[in-house]
């Protein structure tokens, strides 16, 4: 009889028990319910691809990549508008003036009113040297005047004259200048911005091979939680076969229940994990140009092994400080702020310019001549045409020459001002 309560009070204590993990753990995998399975049509298309297929189609359609490529077109076109400071300029005028005015003076001659026409052929060109902050200027001036004043000699006159000059500064502006510095470094920042592009298609090679790693990761983890569920599945129903033949205390049960839900948490965490390096994947991978692939699942279509490498400290520092973009940035920087420098202490030195003007010209058209007397009869004329007198030009029969050296110091307090020459 005692045996029989003692039985009945056991069996009921184990009851309570396996209500209450029961209540704990909620209902064991045996009785749970499957959800229902996703119609094929709805499932993602699924996208297999390696690791290298991976990296070839982030570093083609990843949006950060597309605004790092911008930064050395833009960085480029800074560079072309500094270099144009040294295009020749080119310039043209060409003028007619005809005009009539009332004589002013003796010299106007025997006439009630005075005419005169010119026409002006004038044409340039000025350009910045690059080198030393030099400049030059050519210009070439040719007019034809006509008169009605008896006291010409020239009627009508053309007159024909090359200006060619050439300025260099000797020391503020003769090893750099504003025009150079401002190209120099732009030049460093396209440099800057070329190495920080590709610093950042390295980076995106790194994180999307690291993604790709990753993803592998939570899929093999997902496999081994689900083998390690159905062990712990399979212990289960080991236990209540021998509670049924009483080998096992049915208290023993709750402990084999606790370990089934602790395996079925993992298996969700890793589906979990597995759903997030989707995400981060194609995140990675997949740009605006191709929206319909976030609806695609990615499998890897090959696994990597890991394989152990030796790796030598001293070479991969002196690898590091020779290529990483970082410090090749660091350098550029300090490049350009050395040429900044450079320029400023420049321009702490007396502005002292030598100029060398070169200056041929000649005049041409029907030459009167006059007889004795002032201002003498016309007794004859003689014509020399513009060839002629484009001839003498550039032959220098009449050259003139300039050279100066001029010098500009800035006053004590105030801003610069001519000196003297």
């Amino acid at each position: 009889m005692r045996f029989d309560q003692r039985f009945c009070a056991r069996t009921a204590v184990t009851a309570g028990l396996l209500a209450a993990a029961v209540s704990v753990f909620g209902p064991s995998p045996v009785h749970a319910q499957t959800k229902p399975a996703v119609p094929p049509a709805a499932q993602p298309a699924v996208v297999r691809m390696g690791i290298d297929d991976a990296v070839a189609t982030a570093l083609q359609n990843n949006l950060d990549l597309e605004v790092q490529r911008i930064n050395p077109q833009l960085r480029d076109l800074d560079t072309a508008v500094f270099k144009a400071n040294y295009t020749p300029n080119f310039t043209t005028n060409i003028d007619f003036v005809d005009q009539t005015q009332p004589p002013s003076s003796l010299l106007s001659g025997n006439t009630s009113q005075l005419t005169n026409g010119r026409n002006a052929y004038n044409f340039g060109i000025q350009q910045l040297t690059p080198w030393y902050g030099g400049q030059y200027q050519v210009l070439f001036n040719n007019g034809r005047t006509t008169t009605n004043n008896q006291f010409t000699s020239f009627d009508p006159q053309l007159t024909s004259n090359i200006s060619a000059t050439y300025t260099q500064p000797l020391l503020r502006n003769f090893k750099i200048d504003g025009t150079r510095q401002q190209l120099l470094v732009s030049q460093k920042n396209l440099e800057i911005s070329q190495t920080q592009l590709q610093q950042s298609i390295t980076q995106t090679n790194r994180t999307v091979r690291n993604a790709f790693y990753d993803l592998q990761y939570a899929i093999g983890n997902l496999n081994v939680q689900r083998q390690s569920l159905e062990l712990s599945q399979q212990s289960l129903k080991d236990n209540r076969a021998r509670v049924e033949i009483g080998t096992m205390e049915p208290l023993d049960i709750v402990q084999a229940e606790a370990e089934v839900a602790t395996r079925e948490e993992a298996v969700i965490v890793a589906e979990a994990a597995i759903e997030r390096q989707q995400d981060l994947l194609r995140a990675l991978i997949f740009g605006p140009k191709a929206p319909e692939m976030w609806n695609t699942r990615i499998e890897p279509s090959e696994t990597y092994a890991f394989t152990p490498a030796a790796v030598d400290a001293d070479a991969a520092v002196r690898n590091a400080l020779s290529q990483r973009s970082d410090i090749t940035v660091a350098r550029k920087n300090l490049e350009s702020n050395d040429i900044s420098i450079k320029y400023f202490n420049n321009q702490s030195l007396p502005d002292l310019n030598a100029s060398l003007n070169y200056a041929p010209q000649a005049i041409g058209g029907v030459g009167f001549l006059r007889g004795e007397g002032f201002p003498g009869p016309i007794i004859g004329t003689a014509e020399r045409s513009y060839w002629t007198t484009l001839g003498q030009v550039f032959g220098g029969d009449f050259p003139a020459w300039t050279f100066s050296i001029d010098r500009t110091t800035p006053p004590i307090g105030g801003s610069l001002g001519p000196g003297t020459g």
